[in-house]
């Protein structure tokens, strides 16, 4: 009624915890009905969820963020999430924002954008990295990698190598043997943002919308690219300029997201 749609929460917007807008600009953060805790809620004692179409334990524990993160925002006490972002091709360019923000920092988040789901045969296409700066604002480049040249490699491989820098992935697994198979070897330690999630919202959907959404106020991005991507299926095909541009805010947004997550 708010949004003037009919939809459920999930993978159609609106996506649950995410930031919306009514026609009157208003903020809305769609969750579940507080009355499903009443029918069912809990889990059994085998981990699953008991009948009757209750929330489980964990879902129960994400309907408590966001009534507490919508409250906050409604008083002005909680900021939408803005990462300070660029893109780029350009080599020079990437170098210069490692030597800037990495080199200085203790952790980074690494996020990369391949031709194929199979981390055996997949090209990089984009290199997200991000950090959080000392007064807080996180930082996210998105670098097209078919154009790096031998400073832009060698800037990477260095960083990878340090091992007084926390690396920290959302899909730890396939991030790696990407980078390691194109880059480098990569020296730990290592930070999986996955199997933080899978820790602390089991029998939960994990994926990184899903949970950015619980702890920061910011738009369903994830959702929003998607559903461009299936709009625009000519563009995806022929990785049109559009497209390229598109792709590589996602990866720096999901670099940036990821990194704010770590705490």
């Amino acid at each position: 009624g708010l949004l003037g749609e009919q939809v459920t929460l999930g993978g159609r917007q609106p996506r649950r915890g995410a930031l919306h807008y009514d026609a009157r600009k208003r903020a809305v953060f769609p969750t579940w009905h507080p009355a499903a805790i009443l029918r069912a809620g809990g889990d059994d004692t085998k981990g699953g969820k008991k009948g009757g179409g209750g929330l489980s334990d964990a879902e129960i524990e994400m309907l408590g963020f966001d009534i507490e993160r919508s409250w906050q925002f409604s008083r002005g006490e909680r900021p939408l999430f803005k990462p300070t972002v660029q893109i780029t091709d350009n080599p020079a360019a990437f170098v210069a924002w490692v030597r800037a923000n990495v080199v200085p920092a203790k952790r980074v988040a690494i996020d990369v954008e391949t031709d194929s789901v199979d981390p055996t045969a997949a090209n990089l296409l984009l290199v997200g990295l991000a950090v959080t700066a000392p007064s807080g604002e996180v930082r996210a480049i998105s670098f097209w990698w078919p154009s790096a040249n031998a400073a832009a490699i060698e800037a990477l491989r260095a960083l990878l190598l340090r091992e007084d820098l926390l690396k920290v992935f959302h899909n730890l697994q396939f991030d790696v043997l990407v980078l390691e198979r194109l880059v480098g070897p990569i020296v730990g330690p290592f930070f999986d943002t996955m199997l933080a999630m899978h820790a602390a919202f089991p029998e939960c959907k994990r994926d990184l919308g899903s949970v950015a959404h619980t702890f920061l106020v910011l738009p369903p991005w994830k959702f929003l690219f998607r559903l461009w991507e299936r709009q625009h299926k000519q563009d995806v095909a022929n990785r049109t300029e559009e497209w390229v541009r598109r792709t590589a805010m996602y990866n720096a947004w999901d670099s940036a997201t990821t990194d704010a997550l770590v705490p």
